[in-house]
């Protein structure tokens, strides 16, 4: 039986756990774990074992997944998620807690953390997902009511369960990038069937993702001669969306905000310090090819 606490054995289930879509080979997880190949081969053979994780065989090469349909594999997303949440600062797990058992009354689905506070111990503010099959009134009033428990700057993004699988299905980052390094701190076997494959945006929502973007990059343009701080600060605030859709062009999801430029910039984007006209020229230019190859 494989041994879930030794070092080698969390690095794997950690590798898993922060992006439950991706595959991994062999080799991989022997370079990520920094792990010797008889250590993780132990370690891979006792999740196998346990159905924690599957394999399939790609060409020459075995690609390994976690097996998001086995209990022991979503138990272990529920127990590294409070184990995230018991490390942040302030009355933070007790209020979760406390707000959680109020949802759960009311029937929701999911409640995931996602953003920043999926990968720091100190956050410097939280984001919930909650996921519910009704009106997000009732919800809305026990969030009212219970934001009185914490200290920090937390925010809750109710979604109607049809509306969240709309947006899902057309591959909206705004819920993806969500999901894709999303800690589960409750699940009602709902969540595990969208994050074992998260799709990447359609055709359709992508041009109409460009089009909205270029309708503000030519106000940016526009403001420049007028008022060059207020173009600066436009620019800064789309810089964002601009980055999302360079990423989906390349055929990946967008990830942590705080991670779009070193994706971006890993994906042959050229990152670099400009003025700010060309900047904005350098952004429209880089859309318009984008928008040609799509």
């Amino acid at each position: 039986m494989v041994d879930l606490y030794k070092a080698v054995n969390n690095k794997i289930l950690k590798i898993f756990i922060e992006d439950p879509s991706s595959r991994y080979s062999f080799s991989d997880l022997v370079r990520k774990t920094t792990s010797g190949p008889t250590n993780v081969k132990k370690a891979v053979d006792g999740f196998k074992e346990r159905e924690i994780l599957t394999s399939t065989k790609e060409g020459n090469r075995v690609i390994y997944r976690i097996n998001l349909s086995n209990y022991v594999a979503r138990s272990i997303f529920s127990l590294y998620a409070w184990d995230r949440v018991n490390i942040f600062p302030g009355k933070v797990s007790k209020g979760l807690q406390k707000l959680i058992g109020k949802l759960i009354v009311k029937g929701v689905y999911t409640v995931y953390l996602f953003g920043s506070a999926t990968h720091k111990s100190n956050p410097n503010d939280i984001d919930i997902a909650v996921v519910h099959p009704n009106s997000r009134e009732k919800l809305e009033k026990i969030w009212l009511e219970t934001v009185h428990d914490f200290e920090e700057d937390i925010e809750v993004h109710f979604f109607r369960e049809d509306d969240f699988i709309q947006l899902y299905k057309e591959g909206n980052f705004r819920i993806t990038s969500t999901l894709k390094f999303c800690l589960i701190l409750y699940d009602r076997n709902f969540i595990f069937d969208y994050i074992r494959t998260i799709p990447l945006p359609d055709k359709t929502f992508l041009l109409n993702e460009i089009t909205k973007f270029e309708k503000k990059l030519r106000t940016c343009l526009l403001l420049y001669k007028e008022n060059k701080s207020r173009s600066k600060e436009l620019k800064e605030h789309i810089y964002e969306d601009f980055l999302r859709i360079y990423i989906s062009s390349k055929k990946e999801i967008p990830g942590l905000k705080q991670k779009l430029v070193s994706n971006a910039r890993s994906l042959g984007l050229a990152i670099r310090k400009r003025d700010l006209w060309r900047e904005l020229e350098w952004m429209e230019l880089v859309i318009k090819k984008i928008k040609i190859n799509i």
